[in-house]
Parts: C-alpha cells; sequence; structure tokens
C-alpha cells in the first residue's frame, strides 16, 4: 500500500525506502526471490532519486549484481542457508 502511494503521488524517495523495508520483511521470513526485487526497486528509487551512495549502499549490502547497468539477480541468502 504504502509502495503505491508514494508512486502514485511522486515521492521516490518514499517508494524506496518501502521497498527497502519491504525487502527485510521478506528476507526475515524466507521470501529471498521477492525480497532481491524490493531491493533492485529500492536501488533503482534511490538512483532516480539522486541518492547514489544510499543505492550503492543497497547494492553492496545485498548483493546485487548489475552488467551493462540492467540487473542480473544476486546471491542474497538467509542465514538458514550457511
Amino acid at each position: 500500500m504504502s509502495i503505491e502511494s508514494a508512486r502514485d503521488n511522486g515521492f521516490i524517495h518514499e517508494q524506496g525506502l518501502a521497498q527497502e523495508f519491504m525487502g527485510h520483511y521478506l528476507s526475515s521470513i524466507i521470501e529471498l526471490k521477492e525480497a532481491t526485487k524490493c531491493y533492485k526497486n529500492a536501488y533503482e528509487c534511490y538512483m532516480q532519486w539522486g541518492a547514489v551512495a544510499k543505492a550503492k549502499q543497497i547494492q553492496k549490502d545485498y548483493n546485487l549484481c548489475f552488467a551493462d547497468g540492467e540487473f542480473k539477480g544476486n546471491s542474497l541468502k538467509h542465514s538458514r542457508d550457511f
């Protein structure tokens, strides 16, 4: 709900934040594929907003892989996977 509301009203930074926190939630319940999508969306929102350092932090913290500027997946793992 908050993701759509932020998007519909042009609050790209709020959309990024909502996507990031949704990723945290999904990761906590071991929905890693969906969490990865949320982190990717958060990265894209932060880049669009101009928060390059925050976007790079998301990329580093969640091991997002980009090749030629395009998202190529990641190796996000839950602590139970180790």
